[in-house]
């Protein structure tokens, strides 16, 4: 199993991009402000087991959480249950999207004022044709709640790059330069977008310089396309 350093409990260390999402690192979300040592251990199993898509065991250590959280009242029990409620969402995203959604509608409803929880829904509602402007909304309001999110941030310039029709390219270059700056330029994925919304906006020289920070950061798996995009420039 797999546990976050107590020295290190709430780094914003958090991994979306639209088509990815990293189970593990949800639980290290900066905006949620509790101690590691307090993270139940069904939890932790929880998204280890979405980790490896064994989405049975996972939803079922979501759901002890949940039964165990009732019993308190307190922030720290309300932030697990939050977590508990996205790693339920994430779980059904493989199964049943309207349930995904609706998990994922609850986890607002009981965290309201926490980024993560509309960066989420977000990411969902993208994948979802139709479903733009809600996706749109949600991004800003992470971006509103927590203006140095730098998943937020990311996603919210993620989401404007890949659709140009909204008119907001300039928007993204501001939204990407921030993650890139909140995470010391040193997460690709934020080097990656922010060098895609540099090239929509024609700064292509630039573009290339941020992409050569983010093809020395990425892991092998994803090499190929961050050149497969540079030579497209």
């Amino acid at each position: 199993m797999n546990v976050l350093p107590a020295r290190r409990p709430w780094k914003a260390i958090v991994h979306f991009a639209a088509t990815e999402i990293s189970p593990l690192a949800v639980i290290a979300s900066a905006g949620v402000m509790i101690k590691a040592e307090f993270l139940p251990a069904y939890l932790l199993q929880g998204f280890s087991n979405l980790h490896v898509a064994n989405l049975r065991a996972a939803i079922a250590n979501f759901d002890d959480v949940l039964w165990k959280s009732k019993t308190r009242g307190d922030q720290s029990s309300r932030d697990v249950a939050m977590l508990a409620r996205v790693g339920r969402a994430m779980a059904f995203r493989q199964i049943n999207r309207k349930m995904s959604l609706d998990e994922i509608n609850v986890a607002i409803g009981i965290s309201s004022k926490k980024a993560l929880v509309y960066v989420v829904r977000g990411i969902f509602r993208a994948e979802d044709g139709h479903n733009k402007r809600p996706a749109l909304h949600d991004f800003e309001e992470a971006v509103r709640l927590e203006p140095n999110h730098p998943d937020a941030l990311r996603e919210a310039a993620n989401f404007l790059n890949n659709d140009p029709g909204l008119g907001r390219v300039e928007k993204a270059v501001e939204h990407a330069r921030r993650a890139v700056e909140f995470t010391d330029a040193r997460q690709w994925k934020c080097l990656h977008v922010y060098a895609e919304a540099l090239a929509r906006t024609g700064q292509v020289h630039e573009s290339k310089r941020v992409f050569e920070q983010a093809l020395e950061l990425a892991p092998k798996e994803h090499l190929e396309k961050v050149r497969r995009r540079m030579r497209q420039l």
